[in-house]
């Protein structure tokens, strides 16, 4: 039978999810990006554009014990 995983957000205001997968965590983060302009003399013409970039990463943490926000914080921070 296949299980189907949901995305736990992890920060909703910067759009960082993870999912729990073997040997830690798959990471998403989801950047929208909204440009629209206004051209001409007259103001006649009006461009809109719109797009979706996601990264994607693994942190490996084969227990799974990350349970808090802070700690992607300090992961994503860390001096290798």
């Amino acid at each position: 039978m296949l299980r189907v995983q949901k995305w736990e957000a992890v920060d909703e205001e910067y759009k960082t999810f993870r999912l729990r997968v073997h040997g830690g965590w798959l990471i998403k983060l989801e950047i929208f990006n909204q440009v629209s302009t206004v051209s001409g003399r007259d103001n006649d013409q009006i461009s809109y554009d719109s797009n979706q970039q996601t990264s994607l990463t693994f942190v490996p943490d084969a227990e799974h014990e990350w349970g808090k926000k802070d700690q992607l914080k300090n992961l994503l921070t860390e001096d290798v």
